[in-house]
C-alpha cells in the first residue's frame, strides 16, 4: 500500500506528533506518556499503536518515529509494527487505559478521529 504524502506540507516528524497526540482524548492516555520511557501495560499498547499509525500513514523513517517516542530504536518500531499487524490479522485485544479493545475498534477510532481533528 503506497503511504499518502502529508497533507498541508507537514514534516514526518509532525505527523508522527499527530499520531501521538489523538491517543490521549480517545483512550485516555497522555500524549507525554506516550513519549515517556514508561513499560507498563496501559502505556505500552497505545505507544506501539500510535508507533504502528505513524509508521502507516507517514513517510518517517523508523529511526525518526522510535525518536520521537522516546528515543526508542527502530527496531523497536518493526517490532510494534509487526506485532499490530498480527493482531489485527487475528482479531486481538490490546489493553488501552484500563480496559481492553479490540485492535481494529482502536484502530477505526483513531483514524477516525485524526481524520477529524487534521482534515485527512
Amino acid at each position: 500500500m503506497k503511504k499518502p504524502k502529508c497533507a498541508g506540507g507537514l514534516n514526518s516528524r509532525q505527523r508522527s506528533g499527530q499520531c501521538s497526540a489523538t491517543q490521549w482524548p480517545v483512550f485516555g492516555v497522555e500524549s507525554a506518556s506516550l513519549r515517556s520511557a514508561r513499560k507498563t501495560r496501559s502505556v505500552a499498547g497505545p505507544r506501539m499503536l500510535a508507533m504502528w499509525l505513524s509508521r502507516r500513514y507517514t513517510r518517517a523513517a523508523l529511526s525518526e518515529i522510535g525518536d520521537f517516542f522516546g528515543g526508542r530504536s527502530h527496531s523497536t518500531v518493526v517490532s510494534a509494527k509487526k506485532k499490530f499487524d498480527d493482531l489485527i490479522t487475528a482479531g486481538g485485544e490490546i489493553v488501552v487505559g484500563d480496559r481492553a479493545c479490540q485492535v481494529e475498534d482502536a484502530v477505526r477510532r483513531m483514524t477516525s478521529y485524526s481524520a477529524q481533528r487534521f482534515h485527512l
